[in-house]
């Protein structure tokens, strides 16, 4: 199949396998300069014989490089907060990791300030949450003293 697509960039067209046309114009897409005209050969490719298609998708490839280039990907790191929210979550549900990786587009919907009260969260990780810190001093409450204590029926 990579023989058959180095002959079609090469413009040989007798060793070109015409049974993996498909894939072949998958991997001709690839390239950004012969989009346009690959998705023009995938309109027609399942109405003409796959000789024609390949012959079609000689004629219009520019791109006469065999090595097809895959985008990279952006490497992403985790800040602090985002671990933390990570492992609240996972507590806070009882999810798995793989649970975890599936749910993951519900971050934006999830009550913080519910799940902060709920697993017993300090101030330091509230603050990284920026939720409000709770307080934790003791208020003696006073004794209110009843003046003019009636019976039952004094309004």
């Amino acid at each position: 199949m990579f023989e058959s697509f180095k002959n079609l960039k090469s413009g040989d067209i007798g060793k070109v396998d015409t049974k993996f046309i498909y894939p072949l114009l998958r991997w001709s897409s690839a390239s950004l300069v012969d989009l346009d005209w690959c998705s023009e050969v995938n309109k027609r490719l399942f109405f003409i014989p796959p000789d024609m298609a390949c012959k079609m998708l000689l004629v219009g490839i520019r791109d006469k490089n065999a090595f097809m280039k895959y985008p990279k990907g952006i490497k992403t790191k985790e800040t602090r907060i985002d671990e933390l929210k990570k492992t609240l979550i996972m507590r806070y549900y009882g999810w798995s990791l793989q649970e975890y990786e599936r749910n993951s587009l519900i971050m934006e919907y999830i009550d913080w300030n519910e799940v902060a009260d709920a697993l017993g969260l300090e101030n330091k990780e509230r603050k990284l949450l920026k939720l409000p810190e709770i307080n934790t001093k003791i208020k003696k409450k006073e004794k209110k003293s009843i003046k003019g204590q009636g019976s039952l029926f004094s309004f």
